[in-house]
């Protein structure tokens, strides 16, 4: 009978032990949707993680947003300006740059290093 009751008390400390890791601790872990939907564990390790490379993706994504304003004439004199704003007049400066080549070409033929290099370019792809 003393066999019977230890029994029953480790299948109880078991199943308390199953309860608890059951139950998602939300101060060590929380519940993230992987990429398929799937609901997977995430330790503070893995979150400062993910928050660490997070702050290096912003901080290289704003270092080339400054340097992509400082290019462009319109901009680089104005203080603040949104990150939309700033792809838009760079698609616009593009543009502009294009219709000028493009202006340029029509009035005086392709410059002599392009001629050579697209003649080069055509006996190649024969």
């Amino acid at each position: 009978a003393a066999d019977c009751q230890a029994g029953n008390m480790y299948t109880q400390q078991l199943m308390m032990a199953d309860l608890d890791r059951l139950t998602p601790s939300y101060k060590s872990r929380e519940m993230v949707r992987g990429r398929k939907g799937a609901v997977s564990p995430v330790t503070c390790v893995q979150h400062r993680a993910r928050s660490v490379v997070r702050k290096y993706r912003r901080n290289v994504r704003y270092s080339q947003l400054r340097r992509l304003k400082e290019m462009i004439p319109s901009l680089a004199q104005q203080g603040a300006v949104d990150e939309v704003d700033i792809l838009e007049e760079t698609t616009r400066y593009i543009l502009s740059l294009e219709q000028k080549l493009l202006e340029k070409v029509r009035e005086h033929g392709l410059p002599e290093k392009l001629v050579k290099m697209k003649d080069k370019h055509v006996v190649c792809d024969d």
